[in-house]
């Protein structure tokens, strides 16, 4: 059986490929054998809960294919009711060890979020929008129409470390597992710029 650190350093040492351009066969989305031998089942060495931003491909990123990582995708990764449930899931029936919260960079729902504080933009967001917006964590608790001088670095990675804690917070499950050792959940924040998915303290 996979251990967390196994399961985190796979996903490390698959984001080193990706950056290299040393893309293993695995990676190529698979063959139509792979699709025969998925549908009896899976088992996958890890979860990611990741962002829904088109430029964040989470197997490419960490060079895995189809079965490998049991991907939850949600605009800003938040934490609601949805992406806990597929996580529990993920852990207590598939039996995943790691859990990984993704933020990346040039989030969309930071800079939406960092707009509000700064008194602007809150007349575009529909209704669900706003509930996302809303439910960025932000460092030192700043609500809308305060003034800040925060950067949206600081911004994503603060939130990524925050929806991991609440991860636990929120999941008897999910707390029961890192509790007894089954279970590590980590933050990371995936760089546009680079390819490289840099992991949080």
């Amino acid at each position: 059986m996979t251990t967390a650190n196994e399961a985190l350093t796979r996903l490390e040492e698959g984001n080193n490929r990706y950056r290299d351009g040393r893309l293993a066969d695995a990676s190529d989305g698979g063959s139509p054998r792979d699709f025969v031998d998925l549908s009896s089942g899976q088992a996958p060495f890890a979860a990611v809960l990741a962002c829904a931003d088109s430029r964040v491909p989470v197997e490419a990123i960490f060079d895995e294919g189809p079965g490998q990582i049991f991907v939850v995708r949600v605009a800003g990764n938040l934490a609601g009711p949805t992406a806990v449930g597929s996580l529990e899931f993920a852990v207590d029936e598939l039996g995943v060890p790691l859990v990984l919260v993704m933020g990346h960079t040039s989030c969309g729902a930071v800079a939406a979020s960092l707009a509000l504080l700064k008194g602007g933009g809150h007349e575009s967001l529909t209704p669900g929008l706003r509930a996302i917006v809303d439910r960025v964590h932000i460092p030192g608790g700043a609500r809308e129409g305060q003034a800040t001088d925060l950067s949206p670095r600081e911004v994503e990675r603060h939130h990524a470390q925050a929806v991991a804690r609440e991860l636990v917070a929120d999941s008897e499950i999910l707390a029961e597992a890192v509790s007894s050792g089954a279970l590590r959940v980590a933050a990371s924040i995936y760089h546009l710029e680079t390819g490289r998915v840099e992991m949080l303290a």
